[in-house]
C-alpha cells in the first residue's frame, strides 16, 4: 500500500512502526476488534492477549475509503476507534479524489478536523507531532 510506505519513509527517523492491513486492533471500551489498512504504534506495542496478534494500544489509525465503508468509517468506527486511549490521530484516506480528513485528539479529549483537499494541502499525519 503506497500510503503505508509513504509513512513508513516519514517516520524512519522515529521510534514508530508502521504495519498495513496485518495487524487486529481491540478497543476494550467497546468491546469490539478491527482490522485498519493502516496502524502507526509509536510506543511499546501492548497485546490483548499472549498471541500478539491483536494490538491495544495504535497511536494513529488510517482507513482508505471506498463507497461501501465511507459511512461506517466515518461514523460507527470512529466512534469505536475514539475509546482508544492511545490515539493520536485517526485519517481518512479518500480513494477517487485528492482528500485526507486527519483528526487529531486534543488534550481536553476533543477532536479537530484538518480536512485536505486539494493535492498541494495534502499533509502527511504526524504521530508524533507535540500535542498542543
Amino acid at each position: 500500500m503506497v500510503c503505508a510506505s509513504e509513512l513508513r519513509q516519514q517516520l524512519k527517523s522515529r521510534p514508530c512502526t508502521v504495519l498495513a492491513r496485518d495487524m487486529r486492533l481491540r478497543v476494550a471500551t467497546a468491546d469490539a476488534c478491527a482490522y485498519p489498512d493502516i496502524v502507526v504504534l509509536c510506543d511499546r506495542p501492548v497485546f490483548h492477549d499472549s498471541r500478539r496478534d491483536v494490538l491495544t494500544n495504535a497511536t494513529l489509525v488510517a482507513e482508505v475509503l471506498s463507497p461501501s465503508t465511507e459511512g461506517y468509517d466515518r461514523g460507527g468506527k470512529f466512534a469505536i476507534y475514539r475509546g482508544l486511549p492511545s490515539l493520536h490521530q485517526y485519517v481518512l484516506i479518500a480513494q477517487d479524489r485528492p482528500a485526507i480528513d486527519v483528526f487529531t485528539r486534543q488534550p481536553d479529549g476533543r477532536w479537530i478536523l484538518d480536512a485536505c483537499t486539494a493535492i498541494s494541502l495534502v499533509r502527511t499525519a504526524d504521530p508524533t507531532a507535540p500535542r498542543p
